[in-house]
């Protein structure tokens, strides 16, 4: 029986990366329409570059209690986490400029190597050395992708709010049994939804994306807080719910890994 069990075991969802979610993204929105429910991906897996900037929202966010908005951008095979701003503690405004250049590296009067770089609101956000054959002959224009915003723990008691350190091992949940992290808003449905995005992201003690489908309302003007659950944005406003610890796999609301 072990033997048949390990033979026809699935493996769980199926897992799109986030190279690939790009190309959906980018097919979705020049095309005009929302993906069918049944289209929406099983799971999405997330670069390790990619997590390292999460993380880092994470932790700003934990150690000050403001929220974040960040806007995430395809740059030449990168992905860009730019503008990350500081709103009160009630209100986040995105914004976010970014530009890609590559410029010659003049050495022994030749022109082997460019420095790629790239910058956001003007400021420089990387700088690579790139080998002249490897430079693109046409740059694309950085392509938006979607936004996301982080959410501040609430404390059960300020000295565990301020007092608790962690270690890189204790990456999520390391507020659980101390302090508590909102769910989604009533409020960031309602933005999502009048947006006519397609993707959006939500960052607390893990992260969490919502992928709007064909069948999604345009808007939800009755919705309160109290009414914001997993059941909900998946059954009835037919939203592909992704959620997973920090550097896992996101799993779709209702396709648990067996």
């Amino acid at each position: 029986m072990k033997i048949l069990k390990k033979l026809f075991k699935t493996g769980g969802p199926k897992t799109t990366t986030f190279y690939q979610l790009y190309g959906k993204v980018r097919e979705w929105k020049k095309s005009g329409v929302y993906p069918y429910p049944m289209n929406l991906p099983e799971a999405i897996s997330l670069p390790g570059d990619f997590w390292t900037k999460i993380i880092k929202l994470y932790k700003q966010t934990r150690n000050d209690g403001y929220e974040r908005s960040i806007s995430v951008f395809w740059v030449d095979g990168e992905i860009i986490l730019a503008a990350v701003v500081l709103g009160d503690k009630s209100k986040v405004k995105p914004r976010g400029s970014v530009k890609i250049a590559y410029e010659p590296i003049l050495k022994d009067n030749k022109y082997d190597y460019y420095w790629k770089k790239i910058w956001v609101d003007d400021k420089v956000y990387s700088r690579k050395k790139v080998y002249h054959k490897k430079v693109p002959k046409k740059l694309e224009k950085p392509y938006y992708l979607f936004n996301m915003h982080t959410h501040p723990p609430h404390a059960k008691s300020v000295s565990a709010y301020r007092g608790f350190e962690r270690t890189e091992t204790q990456i999520a949940g390391d507020y659980r049994g101390q302090a508590a992290y909102s769910y989604w808003s009533a409020q960031d449905i309602r933005s999502f939804l009048g947006s006519g995005a397609v993707v959006t992201g939500m960052i607390s003690d893990r992260m969490h994306l919502l992928i709007r489908s064909s069948e999604s309302p345009s808007d939800a003007s009755d919705l309160a807080d109290n009414g914001v659950t997993r059941s909900y944005l998946a059954d009835t406003l037919k939203f592909g719910v992704y959620e997973g610890d920090f550097k896992k796999r996101l799993e779709r609301e209702g396709l648990k890994a067996s």
